[in-house]
């Protein structure tokens, strides 16, 4: 999940989740929480939960520890990629992207855990997400080599695994 609290500015941060089927199809699943509106805006009080959803490669693991990890969205990817009608433009109006640069939706959307406190007078835990995210890659891909860091876009939204998984791993 995504502590789902106000932060940098946004109302009612997001969720993160996880959805699978028995046939082991998996998607990622982000929803953030309403943006500030502009008058007279396109999508003027249309303004809701934005959601994006990626699908998990096979044979890769994805790791959502509080934190978005979608990242570069392709819309016209339909097989992988499902989002919020009128995403892109929202997140323009918003004030939140300028239409020209990668659409990062991790970037774009997620404070910086570096320096963002879930509840003050909390102190920011710098390394809350990335921790975590680290220890799993490390553990299923250590072929990767993936560092450990404080910044989680350093991170790939997946890794392909070393080797075939069990429930006891």
């Amino acid at each position: 999940g995504f502590y789902g609290e106000d932060g940098d500015g946004m109302p009612s941060g997001g969720e993160a989740l996880t959805i699978a089927d028995a046939s082991g199809e998996t998607w990622v699943f982000h929803i953030m929480g309403g943006l500030n509106e502009t008058a007279g805006a396109k999508y003027e009080g249309q303004r809701g939960c934005l959601w994006v959803a990626q699908r998990v490669p096979h044979g890769h693991v994805a790791v959502v520890a509080n934190n978005f990890i979608i990242r570069e969205v392709n819309l016209e990817d339909t097989e992988n990629f499902m989002a919020h009608p009128g995403l892109h433009e929202l997140m323009q109006e918003a004030g939140l992207w300028d239409g020209k640069r990668k659409f990062d939706f991790l970037k774009l959307a997620a404070p910086d855990m570096r320096n963002f406190s879930y509840a003050p007078p909390m102190s920011p835990i710098p390394m809350y997400t990335t921790l975590r995210m680290w220890h799993v890659f490390s553990q299923v891909a250590p072929s990767q080599k993936i560092e450990i860091t404080d910044a989680v876009w350093n991170y790939p939204f997946s890794v392909p695994v070393d080797k075939k998984l069990s429930v006891h791993d």
